[in-house]
């Protein structure tokens, strides 16, 4: 199959069927379950914390064992691919349970204005990629990730190089990835309607995209309201 015919018909969709919706509550419910092992996961930080290795690294490696295999067989349902999801969000919340620790001690109510906030916007994003009558957001997918290419190759020459100001690069990371992965729930909704209308049917992968999607516009709200909370307090 060409990349031409890959995708042919992109714009040929007028509604949604019946097969595909149950598709997508099948992603949204295995999301749900997955956001909360997540939660779980930096719930149980406190009670953890001596367990879990400090070096970054080892952490992406644990990260990394247990996306790979979910990759590696994508669009093929395999019963131990939930579990490996189930266990990955579970050490995503684990791995971030220290910032949440500290948010706490800021102010506790910011995870909650987070949660709350990631949730509206992903749900505005979804019903918005849900209500487009033709795949028109997946002709921004390159967009979307030379966008994201950028994002990562920017934090790369500063981490090298040290050009920039240390608030230009957080401000950079922080609204700029809000922007970026809000569009991404949109683009990535419009991608699983398009796969399952083909019959490229892996829920596992398809709820891994759209939870990469969430924590990443969770993680930048949450550190945007600790420094709006912090710049107050001074």
């Amino acid at each position: 199959m060409t990349l031409f015919d890959s995708f042919r018909g992109i714009d040929q969709f007028s509604n949604i069927s019946k097969d595909v919706s149950n598709y997508l509550s099948t992603v949204y419910f295995q999301l749900a379950i997955t956001v909360m092992f997540w939660t779980s996961g930096f719930s149980s930080y406190p009670y953890l914390h001596h367990y879990i290795p400090n070096n970054k690294l080892i952490q992406l490696f644990i990260v990394s064992s247990l996306m790979i295999p979910i990759i590696i067989y994508r669009y093929q349902e395999r019963y131990w691919k939930n579990i490996l999801l189930y266990i990955f969000g579970f050490c995503k919340g684990l791995f971030i349970g220290d910032l949440i620790s500290i948010t706490n001690i800021i102010d506790p109510s910011i995870v909650k204005i987070s949660s709350s906030v990631t949730i509206v916007i992903f749900l505005t994003m979804s019903l918005l990629a849900l209500q487009v009558k033709n795949r028109f957001s997946l002709y921004f997918g390159s967009v979307l990730f030379s966008c994201l290419n950028c994002l990562v190759l920017f934090h790369l020459i500063q981490w090298v190089f040290n050009i920039f100001p240390v608030e230009f690069v957080i401000n950079m990371d922080i609204y700029l990835g809000i922007i970026l992965f809000s569009l991404y729930i949109c683009y990535d909704t419009q991608k699983i309607i398009y796969d399952a209308s083909r019959s490229y049917k892996d829920s596992v992968f398809h709820t891994l995209e759209l939870f990469f999607d969430f924590v990443n516009v969770f993680i930048r709200i949450l550190l945007h309201l600790i420094r709006t909370k912090k710049n107050k307090d001074e």
